[in-house]
């Protein structure tokens, strides 16, 4: 903000008030994929997957939200703190486009909890409620939000 360059940018309000819109990833997505499309063939089949990734931060302490989780995919079955990213793809056979993703916790194994200072009001309170939900709830969302941008998973 304070480069000489900082003229040529954006101003904060207009930057913090493209983040805070929800559909940013899906809308950048969406408009992506629909290049991508028109470069492949119309038969090509085109799929959503769903992904469920461990999102490690073992270094933090007071991270809201902050859970033990465990990582299924290592052979040693091990514990890690962080969250677990569950994320909406597109693809084509050949490219992954991200669509949509969120951050899971735990209501259980919770080191820490949602801050009571936050305005119950914002997009980030919804996020923060949204990730105590489980994941077979949050995925018939994703795939609304998804048809709802125009994104098609299977050619006709």
């Amino acid at each position: 903000m304070d480069s000489k360059k900082a003229d040529q940018l954006p101003v904060k309000d207009a930057v913090y008030r493209f983040l805070n819109h929800g559909a940013v990833l899906l809308s950048f997505s969406s408009s992506v994929i629909a290049k991508v499309s028109s470069l492949t063939d119309k038969y090509r089949v085109k799929v959503f997957i769903i992904d469920d990734s461990m999102f490690g931060r073992n270094r933090s302490k007071k991270v809201e939200l902050l859970a033990r989780c465990m990582d299924h995919s290592s052979l040693r079955k091990r514990f890690y703190k962080g969250f677990r990213m569950l994320t909406l793809g597109w693809s084509d056979g050949y490219s992954f486009m991200p669509i949509d993703f969120s951050l899971l916790s735990s209501k259980k194994a919770q080191i820490n909890g949602i801050s009571e200072k936050i305005d119950k009001r914002t997009s980030g309170d919804k996020r923060r409620v949204e990730a105590l939900q489980t994941a077979p709830e949050q995925i018939p969302a994703m795939l609304e939000r998804a048809l709802t941008a125009g994104l098609e998973p299977v050619t006709s």
